[in-house]
């Protein structure tokens, strides 16, 4: 049996495309799951172009990396979610997120967040303000 398509994430280590993990690129459905999925295997992820909806907050875990290269959109569509939550949540030390630079990376929201589109820390820090360390 011949091994016929190679993908990053089979290396130990490796950055992880959430392509690979079954994301849409056309915004058209749902890619928490390919997010979620590829957040589980890498230290890394990267996003690359196309439009990608999400329903919930991502949540970015300790010492992770999310990576939106140029051209990547990820987007809350008021009409597939009802979520007032952020897009992304940096949930842990060292966890971050990365845009393109002086390409063009977007993070959107078409729902009202009182949180806004990213979120940093543990809940408490938000609420009441706390420097975030």
């Amino acid at each position: 049996m011949a091994l016929t398509k190679t993908h990053n994430r089979m290396i130990e280590g490796s950055k992880a495309n959430v392509l690979d993990f079954g994301a849409d690129p056309t915004g058209t459905t749902n890619s928490d799951a390919a997010f979620t999925a590829a957040l589980a295997v890498s230290k890394h992820v990267i996003v690359p172009e196309g439009t990608f909806a999400i329903d919930v907050a991502v949540q970015i875990p300790l010492g992770t990396t999310v990576e939106l290269l140029s051209g990547a959109t990820v987007k809350r569509f008021a009409a597939l979610s009802s979520s007032t939550g952020p897009v992304f949540w940096l949930a842990g030390n060292r966890a971050s997120l990365i845009g393109a630079g002086q390409g063009v990376s977007l993070i959107e929201n078409e729902n009202a967040s009182p949180k806004g589109v990213i979120r940093i820390g543990a809940e408490d820090i938000v609420e009441t303000g706390r420097a975030v360390q």
